[in-house]
């Protein structure tokens, strides 16, 4: 019978920390050039003209 090793949360942090890379650089682009990027920062509208999402319209 094969049995498993069941890591500590503390553990399992530190592993992630040594083989997941943080972000180093960042760049800007038009929302519509940017399928299939990770977005650094929450997507806002602005409420501009052409907003088919806002309630005013």
């Amino acid at each position: 019978m094969q049995y498993f090793t069941v890591k500590t949360v503390e553990e399992t942090y530190k592993q992630i920390k040594e083989l997941v890379k943080s972000v180093q650089e960042t760049e800007e682009m038009p929302l519509e050039s940017s399928l299939h990027r990770i977005v650094a920062e929450d997507v806002v509208s602005t409420g501009g003209q052409g907003n088919r999402n806002s309630p005013n319209e």
